[in-house]
Parts: C-alpha cells; structure tokens; sequence
C-alpha cells in the first residue's frame, strides 16, 4: 500500500479497536506484516480469523491495498525480489535516486546514500529509539517514482552515530524481510565534494520526506530550494 495502514486481527470476530485485537501489526512501514505461531503467545488454532485494516492517523481517506496470507513463514516469493536500481543519466536524476527514507522505531525521515555499497547519512534523532539508544530495527525505503511514496526495499545497520552533531551513519544489510542482496548489486550515491569550495550565496537543493502539505500518511520525494547564508564553525 501507499499509506501506513496497519493491521488487527482477531479470531472468531472482528476487532474494530485497538484493544479488541489479538494481534497487531503496527509500524511505520507500508508493508505491514504478522506471524501467527502454534507456540505464540496467541497460538494458531482452527477456525475464522478477521484481519482489519487501517490507517490509525488519518480519517476519510481512502487508500488500495492487498492482503497475502500463506501458511509458512515467509513472504511470498514477489514480496522478497529485490530489483536493481536504475543508474542515473543526470546529475538531477543521481540526487533523487539516492535520497532514501529511512525509518526507525519512534520515526522517520531522510537519508542520503553516499556509497555504492550502501553506505547512508542520517540525522540521529530519526533512528533513536523510544529508550533514547539507536532503534534496533531500520528500514530504507528508495525512490522509484516522482508520483509515488518510496518503495521499502531494504534494512540497515547502525555503524557510527553522534548524537551532539545529531548524525548517524548507517549500511544497508539486506532486504526488508532479511533476505541477501543480489550479487554485484549497487547503489545510487551522492558523489561528495570538497566542503572548503563552499562560498556564501551558492545556491542550495534539499531533497527529502518532510511531509509538508501532504495528504496521505506517506509521503512522496519533495525538493525545497535555497542559498548558503552564512558558516558557522564546529
């Protein structure tokens, strides 16, 4: 789906609130997804479960969706294909290929790949966590389409993270399910220039996921434009 729906499910009936259900799936993904065990904690047993759909933030807006229901433990085969990436024909087409989303625990917001191998840079305050250390659990969503919020594709690794600077540097590890990247497989980057050429009055392109004047609960890539004003040493 396009929008951050999550899932209620319930055996025997409908669960039409937050607390009638049995189980949830609840996360800031797109791509929600649950496992009903024999030995969970709400084991698996014969007869009808209701799995109810929702976007818990937004009211009157309608949002498509699929659901796919298997009886073992991994996604179907479509959902774990990872496809290449594009390669960029222009510098305009190499900034939106590599700003990403990246989405944590408590929240999400914008990143940039700035190496082949899937090296990004974030901000901390996106990846910490509620406990106030770095979310355990980080996905990375890429843009495909300019109409379209990002497509989660894949999880990363924390691999440096300051938080006075309030940046954090992170490696894609896998797929969104876990899975292995494919041999030789790529990434759009950010090729990084020499800071010290910066003067004042240079002008500035910010592309991201802030979610301003956004209608649906995910966003689609935005740019926001500028000048360098002033530096202010560190």
């Amino acid at each position: 789906t396009q929008g951050d729906l999550d899932l209620f499910v319930r055996y025997g009936r409908p669960a039409l609130s937050f607390p009638d259900a049995d189980i949830i799936g609840e996360s800031l993904l797109g791509n929600e997804h649950l496992t009903i065990g024999r030995n969970g904690p709400v084991p698996l047993r014969t007869g009808t479960y209701y799995v109810t759909v929702l976007d818990q933030d937004l009211e009157g807006r309608r949002e498509d969706f699929s659901i796919s229901a298997s009886f073992r433990d991994l996604p179907p085969e479509p959902l774990r294909e990872i496809p290449y990436l594009p390669e960029p024909e222009s510098d305009l087409e190499r900034a939106l290929l590599s700003t990403v989303e990246v989405i944590a625990e408590a929240g999400k917001g914008s990143g940039c790949l700035v190496a082949s191998n899937g090296y990004i840079l974030t901000n901390w305050h996106v990846i910490e966590g509620y406990s106030g250390k770095a979310s355990e659990d980080i996905y990375v969503a890429v843009n495909l389409s300019l109409d379209n919020p990002p497509v989660e594709l894949f999880r990363a690794d924390v691999v440096a993270f300051e938080a006075d600077l309030d940046l954090a540097l992170l490696k894609i590890s896998g797929g969104l399910y876990g899975q292995k990247l494919p041999p030789r497989y790529s990434f759009p980057h950010f090729l990084l220039a020499d800071p010290s050429e910066l003067e004042i009055g240079q002008p500035l392109s910010i592309f991201g996921y802030p979610g301003v004047g956004e209608t649906g609960s995910r966003v689609t890539i935005s740019l926001a434009q500028g000048i360098i004003s002033g530096f202010e040493k560190i």
